[in-house]
């Protein structure tokens, strides 16, 4: 009984941060070019795990949101299912 509410908590709580996920657009970004990460950052965007952002950008120096880890996480794990919130 104990272990089902706390997957509740968790599912509440990962719909809850999956709200706030800004939108994002599958396109190349334009600078990565010769970072330290390209080639890590071009293998997980080939591989549909994180996209850029709107404008085109990565921003690969830029620190991720926990929301952004989420979605990160459900990707790789291949969680596509949505409950009832």
């Amino acid at each position: 009984m104990k272990k089902k509410v706390i997957k509740k908590v968790i599912s509440m709580a990962l719909a809850a941060i999956m709200t706030f996920v800004p939108t994002q657009v599958f396109a190349v970004s334009n600078d990565i070019k010769g970072h330290w990460a390209e080639s890590a950052i071009t293998y997980w965007q080939d591989n549909g795990l994180i996209s850029g952002y709107e404008d085109g950008t990565f921003k690969p120096d830029k620190s991720i949101t926990r929301a952004e880890f989420a979605v990160m996480l459900n990707k790789a794990l291949g969680f596509v299912d949505k409950g009832n919130v």
